[in-house]
């Protein structure tokens, strides 16, 4: 496994992430002063909808953050010399499972198990 190849791909998903986070940030923040003032929407289909996009919003942006988080912690593991093995029971992440996604911190087995307790 190209550790260099995998940490560039890394870096240009945690540049992804962290923009489509700020837009759900920005979008969250214009739609909250759109209706901060004494605007409030007439009937409830409007507020059906400012809810459903602010409750929308709130998901995706902890998704993004979680993402993220997954991001770090895999440049992490390149630089401890610790990328592609499994950080539950140290036994390597097969390498179509990186490829696929690079950001794994669990290998399959692992990952099903805490997917089943969950």
């Amino acid at each position: 496994m190209n550790l260099q190849h995998q940490r560039k791909l890394l870096t240009d998903l945690r540049a992804q992430y962290e923009a489509g986070l700020s837009d759900v940030k920005e979008q969250r923040r214009s739609g909250l002063r759109r209706y901060e003032s004494t605007e409030v929407p007439d009937d409830d289909v409007d507020a059906g909808t400012v809810l459903f996009d602010r409750e929308r919003n709130e998901v995706i942006e902890e998704d993004f953050a979680a993402l993220l988080k997954q991001v770090e912690r895999a440049l992490a593991k390149i630089d401890e010399g610790t990328y592609g093995l499994c950080d539950n029971c140290r036994k390597p992440i097969p390498e179509e499972r990186l490829k696929a996604l690079p950001y794994a911190t669990l290998g399959i087995d692992c990952q099903e198990r805490l997917e089943r307790s969950a």
